[in-house]
């Protein structure tokens, strides 16, 4: 379950004089194939519903998921990411999966201040 403001939120310049409350509200998110998303390039659509059946739509472009991906991932458990990684890994070619581990592996051999073998 997660929360959504019940009205738009306006702090940077004083307007806001009514409480803030979240509410209680159910998160599904889906990739959109209709002709607008489609039209509009959204990527993903996620949907808040109450109780009550009112919803909110947030629909993301492709750079609105590469923001929100890195967020997620990071606040994920260590299962969901291995999951995730694995998920993503299957889906590489055998050039792409090595590629990948290579550039992985020297960024971590640079943290670590050790020379690579020639």
């Amino acid at each position: 379950m997660a929360y959504m403001s019940r009205q738009w939120l306006n702090r940077g310049y004083g307007l806001r004089n009514r409480s803030y409350s979240p509410v209680r509200v159910k998160i599904s998110a889906k990739r959109p194939t209709d002709s607008w998303s489609n039209f509009k390039k959204v990527r993903v659509e996620i949907v808040a519903r109450r109780e009550n059946f009112e919803y909110q739509t947030l629909h993301l472009s492709a750079g609105d998921v590469a923001s929100l991906v890195n967020v997620v991932a990071r606040a994920s458990s260590d299962a969901l990411r291995l999951r995730l990684a694995a998920e993503l890994l299957k889906g590489m070619s055998d050039v792409e999966l090595l590629t990948t581990l290579n550039g992985d592996l020297k960024t971590r051999l640079q943290k670590r201040h050790v020379r690579p073998a020639a």
